[in-house]
């Protein structure tokens, strides 16, 4: 392949993944100098998801960390790009253009701004996308949402639970413990519904009957409620406002089933794009439903769920988050459908 004098590549580079890895690497594998223009917060505004992706010192950041691990800093410089063409005189005096297939018309309309300038077109080099566990591409789009880290493995693929999983003895005392912030009695809800306020998450999701109903009452607006229509272990009838919303899910006490994974992920994959609260009824326990929730939702969503006689547990669903509900859910043991309900 040609040797090229000086390569541009673009991009947003909000967490910083393989496929970025790939893109560096192939412009540095033909050029000898690379200029690596990384998106302004404004024009990353405009991406899907904006407010989970960091602000360009960060991601800037991300791309000189790499850079320097690799023992490439030499030979690149980062820039700020207000636009998909970048600086006029990096492009005038580029002769190579890196991307994907999702960015070649960028690198075209720089040809053409080229050919207006009286100059000969720049070499496009096309970087193959770094695919995920699933087959699919790695984005920063699908981690924002959750769907995937930046190694690209697939939080709920349907391998992982294609049969039902048990909660093995000895991680129950971990799971005891809150997952995330304890807002504590009295007025644990009202503590919770400030703090959420404040917050302004992208999504929230309840688990469990009293936790859905105490924040619904103080003005709080689950995109997911999972119950299971008791409280304290006693019956209490499905909470007002989910009757006519609701999917009824088996899934008995100490499990995980493949049907309600499935559900979880469905509905929030619904509730998200069609701005529909959606909820889930379990028939048999839903605590469990804490750990595929946090690895359903997108990132900068939250999770509550109720500690019984000590108040609400919020979890901010951030990369850390999902890590540990992950590490956690491949502790469970995988196990044949049990006692009549269905996987």
């Amino acid at each position: 392949m040609k040797r090229f004098k000086l390569a541009i590549v673009g991009g947003t580079f909000d967490r910083f993944h393989k496929g970025h890895e790939a893109l560096l690497s192939k412009a540095l594998a033909v050029a000898d100098r690379v200029l690596v223009g990384v998106t302004d917060d404004k024009m990353a505004g405009k991406k899907r998801f904006p407010t989970a992706i960091g602000p360009f010192s960060k991601r800037k950041k991300s791309a000189a960390d790499y850079l320097a691990q690799k023992h490439y800093a030499r030979r690149c410089k980062i820039t700020k790009i207000h636009d998909a063409s970048g600086p006029v005189a990096a492009w005038k005096k580029a002769d190579a253009i890196v991307v994907t297939k999702g960015t070649l018309p960028g690198a075209r309309k720089i040809n053409e701004k080229r050919k207006k300038a009286g100059l000969p077109a720049a070499a496009i080099i096309i970087c193959p996308f770094v695919m995920a566990k699933d087959g699919r591409r790695i984005s920063s789009t699908r981690i924002r949402l959750g769907q995937m880290n930046r190694r690209g493995e697939v939080f709920l693929s349907g391998r992982k639970f294609a049969k039902p999983l048990a909660l093995p003895a000895s991680l129950a005392p971990a799971l005891r413990r809150p997952f995330g912030v304890l807002f504590s009695e009295p007025d644990a809800a009202r503590k919770a519904v400030v703090w959420l306020n404040e917050l302004k998450p992208i999504f929230i999701a309840t688990v469990g009957d009293a936790t859905f109903r105490n924040l619904s009452a103080l003005g709080a607006k689950p995109g997911l409620a999972i119950v299971d229509a008791f409280e304290l272990r006693s019956p209490c009838g499905i909470p007002k406002g989910l009757a006519k919303r609701k999917l009824v899910v088996s899934n008995p006490a100490g499990k995980i089933t493949p049907r309600l994974v499935a559900a979880i992920k469905n509905s929030v994959g619904r509730s998200l794009f069609d701005s529909r609260p959606a909820a889930i009824v379990v028939d048999g326990e839903e605590d469990l439903a804490v750990l595929p929730v946090i690895l359903a939702l997108p990132l900068g969503s939250v999770v509550l769920y109720g500690q019984p006689k000590k108040g609400v547990v919020a979890v901010v669903v951030d990369e850390r988050a999902k890590e540990k509900a992950g590490k956690m859910l491949s502790r469970f043991r995988a196990i044949r459908a049990v006692g009549g309900f269905s996987s």
